[in-house]
């Protein structure tokens, strides 16, 4: 997860729900913030996806990462019902942060033909647990952020197809 689905997440709500102020800054402005960055590949990941969008090679790629977990879980959820064996598992949790994200963004149409993935995910969503660990923690300025968000769907289809394409 954190070597491609991590990365994949920050595009994508870099080039949405957190586009709009890093691009209003200056250059300077821009380049001061992300500077700020821990580590200096999630600023770059954020500077490509603020000034380049969903369409960039890093949007191409955040996509195909993002591909590769929904089929992954697919896959999984063929074997039964949860993504590493009969239980809830930490692969269960791992996965979780990144599906809300993708639901929050109005991306859950990428799985719209995975019905192993909207079944495990409907599985997740009504644990006991869910609320609690989840949605007890979005406050409503987090919630507006994403509401407020043009709908990415264009372009993440567009990769999708692109990508489908290439491998034709």
């Amino acid at each position: 997860m954190d070597e491609y689905i991590h990365p994949a997440c920050i595009v994508f709500t870099f080039a949405t729900a957190n586009r709009g102020p890093l691009a209003s800054l200056s250059k300077e402005q821009r380049d001061a913030q992300l500077a700020k960055a821990p580590l200096q590949r999630q600023s770059e990941y954020k500077r490509a996806a603020v000034e380049e969008g969903l369409g960039s090679p890093m949007g191409k790629e955040a996509t195909k990462s993002f591909e590769k977990l929904l089929k992954w879980i697919q896959e999984s959820t063929e074997r039964g019902l949860w993504l590493a064996g009969p239980d809830f598992s930490l692969a269960d949790i791992a996965a979780t942060p990144y599906m809300v994200r993708l639901e929050m963004l109005r991306l859950s149409r990428m799985w719209d033909h995975k019905p192993g993935v909207a079944q495990w995910w409907e599985r997740v969503k009504a644990r006991p647990s869910y609320p609690t660990a989840i949605t007890k923690w979005l406050r409503p300025e987090d919630i507006a952020r994403y509401e407020k968000v043009a709908d990415p769907w264009v372009d993440v289809s567009d990769n999708i197809t692109e990508e489908v394409r290439k491998r034709a």
